[in-house]
């Protein structure tokens, strides 16, 4: 039996799953039979998924308001999987950081993750149900890079929550792990790119950092991505857990 046939039936939560990584991986799931919860802010592009994938069931709601995202989260019944890809990124150096960037990161890229997380745990708890989450993370929360300090720090601080959610859900036969991405082609890392050469530095340094990578392919695309996430919530995955996994093509170690 193939890991894949292991999804059928089964249910999901997916956030920021209007578009990029989280789309692709409600794309994924819904091919192996899974029945998704997709969470997103945008109620146009959850449109857009229901209209096409029939076990896709939509959630409109701001992640970064605590209160709103729970009272929508609780109303959903215990799944199996969770994916807490949503995230948002803003630029700008260490010394630049302005506390309502911080702020805004934060509410979304971390607080969040713990708001949904401990929704889905506890219902998984408490019908007995074993489960997996994958938390979205980045290169970024395993090296420094500029000029996005407030998004890796972040990035970073959810490395380490998946570590402490991995040690006290394991128990309850809920594994966590993280994926860390590198560069994927979604509307963020063209804003990033933007972002970038607006900073200073220009196309040939940024081609030289890519020339570094020991893989041949430089940038994830989001199917790429997607189909690693699956991986790590099937049941062919069963020791994997804590872990953040590079999908970096090497950036780390380049």
């Amino acid at each position: 039996m193939s890991y894949e046939s292991s999804f059928k039936g089964k249910t999901a939560i997916v956030t920021g799953a209007g578009r990029g990584i989280g789309r692709a991986v409600v794309e994924k799931l819904h091919s192996l039979g899974v029945t998704v919860y997709a969470i997103s802010r945008n109620p146009a592009n959850l449109a857009s998924l229901q209209s096409t994938y029939s076990h896709v069931k939509t959630v409109a709601v701001d992640l970064g308001n605590w209160d709103a995202t729970r009272a929508e989260i609780e109303k959903i019944p215990v799944v199996d999987y969770l994916v807490n890809n949503a995230g948002i990124s803003i630029s700008g150096n260490f010394l630049d950081i302005k506390p309502q960037d911080l702020d805004a990161i934060y509410e979304v890229n971390l607080k969040a993750v713990i708001n949904v997380s401990q929704i889905v745990a506890k219902k998984m708890i408490a019908a007995g149900r074993p489960g997996a989450i994958v938390n979205v993370s980045s290169v970024g929360g395993l090296r420094a890079f500029p000029p996005v300090c407030a998004y890796s720090t972040l990035k970073g601080g959810l490395d380490h929550l998946t570590r402490c959610m991995a040690i006290e859900l394991g128990p309850q036969k809920i594994r966590v792990n993280a994926i860390n991405p590198g560069a994927v082609m979604t509307d963020m890392l063209k804003d990033f790119q933007k972002d970038l050469t607006a900073g200073g530095i220009d196309e040939n340094t940024l081609a030289a950092v890519l020339a570094r990578l020991p893989s041949v392919q430089k940038v994830n695309e989001v199917e790429e991505v997607a189909n690693a996430i699956a991986f790590l919530l099937s049941n062919a995955a069963p020791m994997i857990v804590g872990s953040s996994i590079a999908l970096d093509g090497g950036a780390c170690i380049a």
